[in-house]
């Protein structure tokens, strides 16, 4: 009886996500938190328990796309910022992971030298992602780049001397 005038009360379905999971029924954990997106208070606490099951269970590019909502909806909250950002450094989304970084620089206390640094080693993984492609002008490009904005970042360096030697 309990269950049947509870159904779609809020807080029994977000215990009930609560139950699956520890559980380990993740397609239940799933369904629950999907009925609380409906409403405009659980709109964000369904969304990142949704993106938590994801990732639980591999399913990154879907969580990605879940948290790029979530960020869309609630844009200061930093920590889905830096869901945002650790789930585009695992689908390699370096162009993405670069405006994600900005955008922690605005809502989280990061040193000028931490975020150069962190800015530069995206951008020399992007050069090493345009190499693999074939594009070796714009490889060499982003990594001028990178050696510029991060002088002693080594990787960088040895990178565009062997893009200018083989050019």
């Amino acid at each position: 009886k309990a269950k049947t005038l509870l159904r779609n009360n809020p807080l029994s379905l977000l215990i009930s996500a609560q139950i699956a999971r520890q559980v380990g029924d993740s397609k239940l954990v799933v369904d629950n938190y999907k009925k609380l997106l409906l409403e405009k208070d659980t709109k964000m606490v369904a969304l990142s328990g949704i993106v938590s099951e994801k990732i639980k269970v591999g399913e990154y590019k879907a969580a990605l796309e879940l948290t790029k909502k979530s960020v869309q909806l609630n844009p200061k909250n930093i920590n889905n910022i830096n869901t945002l950002f650790n789930l585009q450094l695992l689908e390699t989304d370096w162009v993405g992971a670069r405006k994600t970084l900005q955008e922690k620089k605005k809502h989280e206390k990061i040193s000028r030298k931490v975020f150069t640094r962190q800015e530069a080693i995206l951008i020399f993984a992007e050069a090493q992602k345009k190499r693999s492609e074939g594009f070796t002008k714009e490889a060499a490009r982003l990594a001028l780049t990178a050696v510029r904005q991060h002088p002693s970042f080594v990787a960088a360096l040895s990178f565009l001397a062997e893009l200018e030697v083989k050019a």
